[in-house]
């Protein structure tokens, strides 16, 4: 997915809680504006070895980037992943929460696809999952953006 990042906020350093296969990673708050909409959302940079000193490089603002889109932790049918109305892509903030609106792609054991627009993301969710093709409404805390390079 191509977004443009419009404000850089404070940088973190996580232990494991955004990227659960990475010892510890540096990630940026961050406002941005895409195709379908605009929010907050984390860059996660690249991983650390333990006992290496972090150096922080912020992601760029102003200019379109390619990245691939996250949530952070497990969604659950029904609770953080459910039957919307409408099927056209939409990312909005509301509140505390991140919202994205797509269409369910495919469901294999725990591992859902959903498309928004052009892209498609794969996230875990548990639970009865919807029909495929039915549009679907993600609401989660954070997404996490993760740099493509491409």
């Amino acid at each position: 997915m191509q977004v443009i990042l419009q404000h850089i906020r404070e940088s973190h350093l996580l232990n494991a809680i955004a990227a659960p296969w990475e010892k510890r990673c540096l990630v940026w708050s961050v406002s941005f504006d895409s195709d379908y909409g605009s929010g907050q959302a984390w860059w996660v940079g690249k991983g650390f070895v333990p006992g290496a000193v972090p150096q922080p490089v912020a992601p760029p603002c102003d200019v379109s980037l390619d990245v691939e889109l996250d949530c952070d932790g497990t969604l659950e049918w029904g609770d953080t992943l459910t039957v919307a109305e409408s099927i056209f892509p939409a990312i909005t903030l509301s509140g505390s929460k991140m919202l994205l609106h797509g269409v369910l792609e495919s469901t294999s054991d725990n591992h859902t696809v959903i498309r928004l627009g052009s892209s498609l993301m794969i996230v875990t969710a548990h639970g009865v999952p919807a029909s495929i093709g039915s549009a679907v409404e993600i609401r989660v805390a954070r997404l996490l953006f993760y740099p493509t390079s491409l």
